[in-house]
């Protein structure tokens, strides 16, 4: 009751100039993320306005019965660190829907809802909400146990979250929450360190802002960005949050966020037909000069994105892969296509180096050579 009270004397309001951080620029205040347009925020809207489809709960022993296309985005993070709350208040815009007098069994029977517990840990399932066949939202088991957690208890969460992020083809982001009032624990780290060897993408979000000083709030936020700009940016979400889930605080800005992830998923749809239509008149004109068979706005009939023609040009044979200042289309693990050296080269460029600029022809020309009649790629000589 005492903490209870010392929390209704916290003034509840916004205590960052905006609930995000630009994570490569933490003092950048100009910048307006795409998922603040405004077109993204209609989208945002009517994506939550579609219903939740029930699923039924899953435990490690019933992961296999995962099944659906929609992509996913897991809230994981320590024992009462808030996410059941900040869950509800994401699909609900209430941190507790469930009425308290229910039983547990019809709490978890095809829950739309993620129940709220007051003793920490009590999540020992994994829930799924799906919104409108486009996103779903998974609520995994806290971590940093009660100590008086049975040890059995303990191996089965584990092997449940290990198991989810092993295997979920569906997964797309990981969101972490960190309890702003304590900032990050070891196990938080641990955890980031298990995402980057699975090559998962993290997002991380300090929960309880509003139980927060600014002083702890800003020293809890310098500590994640500086953590975070030590990792591997490719998996990385360049922003972090700030919200609170018993008050909303910075929720509507994290739900946009997170959105981006379906309109992704959305677009993907719409695009690939589009994307086989095309490529089959890449590739059916092979006798082309390489110029003419990567004029993408030409075979699609209308102007596509710089990024997109990119992605596609990777459907185009390649011959060439250059290397030299801090840049190489190789890697270290194609050495049957760069041969041993042509990929250690690429690999010394990509990561900064000194490596005089050049190129390495692939071991496909030499296949090409001897299936042709000697003959080299009519394309070689422009690539």
């Amino acid at each position: 009751m005492a903490a209870m009270a010392a929390a209704a004397q916290l003034k509840v309001e916004p205590v960052l100039a905006r609930p995000w951080v630009l994570l490569r620029n933490a003092m950048d205040t100009t910048h307006v993320p795409s998922w603040l347009q405004r077109s993204h925020l209609e989208f945002t809207e009517k994506l939550f306005c579609k219903g939740i489809h029930a699923n039924p709960i899953l435990v490690a022993q019933t992961l296999y019965k995962m099944k659906g296309q929609t992509p996913h985005v897991a809230f994981v993070g320590r024992s009462n660190v808030g996410k059941s709350t900040l869950l509800n208040m994401l699909l609900h815009r209430r941190p507790s829907p469930v009425p308290e007098h229910w039983s547990n069994s019809r709490k978890l029977h095809l829950p739309t809802a993620a129940p709220v517990s007051h003793t920490p840990g009590r999540t020992r399932h994994l829930f799924r909400f799906e919104l409108g066949g486009t996103l779903t939202l998974v609520d995994l088991p806290g971590y940093g146990h009660a100590a008086k957690t049975p040890k059995e208890v303990k191996e089965s969460w584990r092997e449940l979250v290990d198991g989810y992020l092993t295997n979920a083809d569906q997964l797309r982001l990981v969101v972490s929450l960190v309890d702003g009032r304590v900032g990050v624990k070891r196990s938080d780290e641990e955890l980031w360190e298990l995402l980057e060897e699975r090559q998962r993408q993290l997002m991380v979000v300090l929960t309880k802002v509003d139980q927060c000083s600014p002083e702890v709030l800003n020293r809890t936020m310098a500590h994640v960005v500086s953590l975070l700009e030590m990792k591997k940016a490719t998996f990385i979400w360049p922003y972090v949050h700030a919200v609170s889930g018993l008050h909303g605080h910075g929720v509507d800005e994290l739900r946009a966020s997170v959105s981006l992830v379906a309109s992704d998923y959305a677009l993907t749809g719409e695009l690939l037909p589009l994307l086989e239509k095309a490529c089959c008149r890449l590739v059916k004109d092979q006798s082309s000069s390489v110029t003419e068979r990567l004029n993408l706005n030409q075979a699609f009939g209308f102007q596509l994105h710089p990024s997109l023609c990119s992605f596609l040009r990777l459907f185009v044979m390649t011959w060439v892969y250059n290397f030299g200042s801090g840049n190489a289309d190789g890697r270290a693990e194609m050495k049957n296509l760069l041969g041993g050296k042509g990929a250690n080269l690429a690999e010394m460029a990509s990561i900064g180096l000194p490596v005089p600029p050049g190129f390495t022809l692939t071991t496909e020309i030499c296949t090409y050579y001897y299936q042709n009649d000697c003959q080299y790629p009519a394309d070689l000589k422009e690539q």
